[in-house]
């Protein structure tokens, strides 16, 4: 009997390795036909699938006149340079925290214009150079895109830009010039527009971010604080209209595909894929590291095949969201169930997360969208000597069509309120809570629940 048993034990052990290979060929062909098909699906729609695509590869700086990027280094480099320009008191009403009355329409104090025109002109030069960028026709900067080990230093300086023009902007409306202050949003918003073409989703991010700051704080307290002329408005009018459809995460949806597949290859590598952390259990040092990656090079393939398409029909909706995308629950209904169960990627937080992203989007379009109808019915005023009584009395003279909302698909919400307008949208919840919002209140008390985005011009 145990000769018998030996002699078994000895033709599974060696049958087995034969058995893992043949299986593991089996799952390689499998594997590889899938990402096979899901990469010829992204080129189809010309998707770049990894970093040695050309449009990664002639991410260039171009000439100097026509790329606004080189004046804009330039300007970044001297604010990085600067050990005070973000450490002066005035900047906390930028963005932060500060002690100035939160009413737009009331003056700041003395002391704080003092400040603000002291730290402005010592870096008059800077804001020069942010105007010269502004007036290029292109601006690309230029970015090594190579995964996780991108670096893109930009993206900070363009914000603090950014603040600056806004703090200038303030100052413009404390010296009663909206003329000047309305010629520097143009600035403002120039900064977040190339930022929308980088593949990241952290660079489109930034852009909304210097959209909301431009608008949200420096073109609130312009439009309080003064009182523009009709064609000063018109200006500003269409550079929100502009600004919000420039918003958009295509660049960075389709950016992200060769992005996880980056992070595929550095696993399948053995790579790690941060400088601190490894990848997966199977790239862990050790001996059987590249027996395991490469028996199981087939699974691996086809999680990665799965992952791509998920993310190349997500770069398909997000031309033209539909609103039940743009729901808090897609993530947990659509999103998460299509990647998961993810058993190579170390976990799905580690894909970007594109539908939040998109909703931070959506919110900043609206409240662009909101603001140009307001802007609107601020030159109908100036004609008429009222408030329009709904958003359709402004079409066709003063906008083209009344602007919708991307949580509903329906028109933006109008309301007259005392010392002066609001228009909005519903926002993530997708209730109309009366134009109550974090963004819409003057110190009211308000329902956090309450999500209502837009623009409230104070008069």
């Amino acid at each position: 009997m145990w000769p018998r048993v030996k002699a078994t034990l000895i033709i599974a052990l060696c049958a087995a390795p034969v058995i893992a290979l043949l299986a593991s060929e089996v799952l390689d062909r499998r594997g590889s036909r899938e990402l096979a098909e899901a990469e010829a699906r992204a080129r189809a729609l010309g998707i770049p699938i990894d970093y040695k695509d050309p449009y990664y590869t002639r991410w260039t700086l171009g000439s100097m006149g026509e790329n606004g990027a080189f004046y804009y280094e330039t300007a970044f480099t001297l604010l990085a340079s600067d050990k005070g320009a973000d450490a002066m008191p005035a900047l906390p009403l930028i963005g932060r925290k500060g002690d100035v009355d939160p009413d737009p329409r009331k003056p700041l104090p003395p002391d704080r214009v003092e400040q603000m025109k002291a730290y402005l002109s010592d870096r008059a030069n800077i804001l020069t150079l942010l105007h010269q960028g502004a007036e290029c026709p292109t601006c690309r900067f230029s970015v090594e895109w190579r995964g996780m080990g991108t670096l893109l230093p930009h993206l900070t300086r363009a914000r603090q830009s950014a603040r600056m023009v806004a703090l200038q902007m303030w100052l413009y409306a404390e010296e009663g010039r909206p003329a000047e202050a309305i010629r520097l949003s143009g600035d403002a918003f120039a900064l977040a527009r190339p930022l929308f073409e980088e593949p990241a989703t952290i660079s489109a991010l930034v852009g909304s971010a210097i959209d909301l700051i431009t608008v949200g704080i420096a073109v609130r307290r312009v439009l309080a604080r003064t009182e523009p002329m009709n064609e000063d408005l018109l200006v500003l009018q269409q550079r929100l209209m502009r600004a919000a459809g420039d918003v958009s995460l295509r660049a960075a949806a389709r950016g992200e595909v060769a992005y996880v597949g980056d992070l595929y290859r550095r696993m399948a590598g053995g790579l790690p894929y941060r400088d601190d952390k490894e990848l997966h259990k199977f790239t862990s040092d050790g001996p059987g590291r590249r027996a395991w990656l490469w028996l199981l090079r087939g699974s691996v393939q086809a999680e990665r095949a799965r992952v791509l398409h998920v993310m190349i029909g997500f770069a398909q909706k997000v031309e033209n969201p539909a609103p039940d995308i743009l729901a808090k629950s897609y993530y947990f209904t659509d999103w998460s169930p299509a990647l998961e169960p993810l058993r190579y990627f170390p976990s799905i937080d580690e894909v970007p997360n594109l539908p939040s992203a998109l909703r931070q989007h959506a919110c900043t379009r609206a409240k662009l969208m909101s603001a140009a109808a307001c802007v609107a019915a601020m030159r109908y005023k100036n004609d008429k000597g009222k408030w329009p009584t709904t958003l359709d009395d402004l079409v066709p003279s003063y906008i083209d069509t009344v602007p919708t909302d991307p949580f509903t698909g329906k028109a933006l919400i109008y309301r007259q309120r005392e010392g002066g307008i609001v228009v909005y949208s519903v926002g993530l919840n997708g209730t109309d809570d009366g134009g109550s919002g974090s963004d819409l209140s003057l110190g009211e008390h308000y329902d956090e629940a309450h999500d209502d985005v837009g623009f409230r011009v104070w008069k």
